[in-house]
């Protein structure tokens, strides 16, 4: 009788994980689960905060399988070292995973500002892999470990940075000197 029981359990085991893989669900494909250090919130974000930039993309270059290494001119710094530029990882711009997600997050709605809100989704390992618009302006928080809010595009209006946008306010007013 237990021999039985074993047997079926097995074959069922085995015929479902044979579903899974011809169906492409399988359990190293999806991210379940965030990691909630990057769900934080904006306030304890920012209170770790301190290599802060506006910056524009001006080149990128592909490293490895749908990964590329973006070159940043700073156009503002809010908070860290004068540096000039940097680069950062992450997808491809054309990356299937990149163009699901769209490029823009409402910094004016509401699921900007709830938890895990922001650009940045989680791929299906649960890292964190942005994208970026070569000639396009984003508010960069480089300390780490990076939020879905780290990589934040910010429009572009008459050839400049969008000085009024409010998650870009909202990290100025925080980062100053000063009472908050």
């Amino acid at each position: 009788m237990f021999r039985h029981v074993f047997a079926s359990r097995s074959l069922r085991g085995a015929s479902l994980a044979l579903l899974m893989i011809a169906l492409g669900t399988g359990g190293a494909e999806a991210c379940r689960r965030a990691p909630e250090v990057q769900l934080m919130s904006p306030e304890k974000q920012l209170a770790f905060a301190r290599s802060v930039a506006v910056a524009r993309v001006i080149s990128a270059h592909p490293i490895g399988d749908d990964i590329f290494e973006y070159r940043f001119i700073v156009l503002k710094r809010l908070a860290g070292p004068d540096t000039q530029s940097f680069t950062v990882q992450g997808l491809a711009p054309d990356s299937r995973f990149a163009s699901d997600q769209g490029e823009h997050a409402d910094h004016d709605g509401p699921r900007f500002w709830a938890r895990g809100g922001g650009r940045v989704m989680n791929d299906p390992s649960c890292t964190l892999r942005p994208w970026f618009t070569l000639g396009e302006s984003y508010l960069v928080i480089l300390d780490q470990p990076y939020t879905r809010r780290s990589f934040e595009h910010i429009a572009t209006v008459d050839g400049q940075f969008d000085a009024k946008d409010k998650w870009l306010n909202y990290v100025e007013a925080r980062l100053s000197p000063g009472p908050r």
